[in-house]
């Protein structure tokens, strides 16, 4: 049934909608994106590249249903048209919320549908929930793998390649529980490798004498305080590091190979990849350069930015990042996306959205 919501009653839910799905980690920054249907014709949706704790209805753009059209200054987020395909294809669907949440992203890059296990939660769910083929971010190919899943499927859960998830509801409740229950299905498929050991980090901030350390107590004392020095001295641009040692990092820190991104917020933010420094001095400050973050063999990774927000968003997508490659191999045979799309990816975000970490 065709929801009908006055626009500020609907823009006030996408707001409203932006905080919780924060406070619950299945969104973060400006990553993501939120809608709620007005009626057949139009919809209202989140704006591009703009924090969810900041929106006013102002904010919150109307778009058409039928071919994503929208008017004023605003920008709306750049998946527009995959929220209006939803609507059009979905007409018991009101709201849609687009997450790049951590267990859904690691099923993301293993080429096939999620199994739904137990039967808990397939009554939300359903048998299966299908995987949209990949694209890349804002592309018309990305919509139409979106749109083909969707055909194909009976869930009110999508699972984007190398991307996230989309999840649908007649109302932002049934939606966000669809995404809540999609992070315990993908979650079940696990074989929680390095679940059992949450880590340390350590992190530090430059000062106008130096550097200072934020964390009481550093995870290898002298050696912790050095690495960060090393750091801070190949890196003139980098004014916060930290340093992340949980189970994953570590696992991913002993590879013979830098690490390429399975996901599209890894190559954003990280680059085409990570390389893995032997623990030198010279070496690691050698692999710092053009990148934000580093592995040190068997140390974990050293994410870093020029502000501390940056730094501990580089650090969040590491840490998924690293959740994914170890998971995702245990259980098939991950992708990774392609050079050439990293680098490409890697240029956008920091011309367009990015405050050029």
């Amino acid at each position: 049934m065709v929801n009908k919501m006055d626009i500020q009653s609907a823009k006030k839910s996408v707001i409203e909608a932006g905080k919780i799905l924060l406070s619950t980690g299945l969104i973060a920054r400006t990553w993501g994106n939120i809608s709620c249907r007005l009626d057949d014709a139009q919809f209202v949706i989140t704006p591009s590249g703009r924090a969810y704790d900041s929106l006013t209805p102002d904010d919150i753009v109307t778009v058409g249903i039928s071919d994503a059209s929208y008017e004023g200054d605003v920008k709306p987020s750049s998946e527009r048209g995959i929220h209006a395909a939803c609507y059009r294809m979905r007409p018991d669907v009101n709201f849609v919320i687009h997450t790049h949440q951590t267990n859904a992203s690691v099923m993301s890059v293993l080429s096939m549908d999620l199994i739904v296990k137990s039967s808990e939660f397939v009554n939300l769910l359903g048998d299966s929930v299908p995987l949209a083929k990949y694209g890349l971010p804002g592309t018309k190919k990305l919509c139409k793998g979106v749109c083909e899943a969707i055909e194909r499927g009976k869930s009110d859960a999508i699972i984007m390649a190398h991307h996230g998830a989309l999840c649908m509801g007649g109302d932002f409740s049934t939606a966000f529980q669809t995404a809540l229950t999609l992070e315990r299905a993908s979650e079940e498929h696990f074989k929680g490798a390095a679940a059992d050991y949450a880590g340390d980090t350590a992190s530090s901030e430059r000062t106008p004498d130096g550097f200072t350390m934020l964390t009481d107590k550093p995870l290898d004392g002298s050696r912790e305080t050095q690495i960060h020095g090393v750091i801070y001295g190949a890196r003139p641009d980098v004014n916060y590091i930290i340093h992340s040692a949980d189970g994953y990092a570590v696992k991913c820190s002993a590879g013979k190979k830098p690490m390429k991104p399975m996901l599209d917020d890894f190559a954003q933010l990280l680059g085409r990849n990570v390389k893995i420094a032997k623990d030198r001095d010279r070496d690691i400050a050698k692999k710092t350069k053009g990148r934000n973050a580093v592995f040190v063999r068997n140390s974990g990774a050293y994410c870093y930015a020029s502000a501390k927000s940056d730094a501990e968003a580089a650090e969040m997508i590491m840490r998924k990042g690293c959740k994914t490659q170890v998971e995702a191999s245990l259980l098939g045979n991950p992708k990774t996306i392609s050079a050439v799309e990293s680098a490409l990816m890697r240029l956008i975000y920091l011309k367009k959205y990015s405050k050029k970490i």
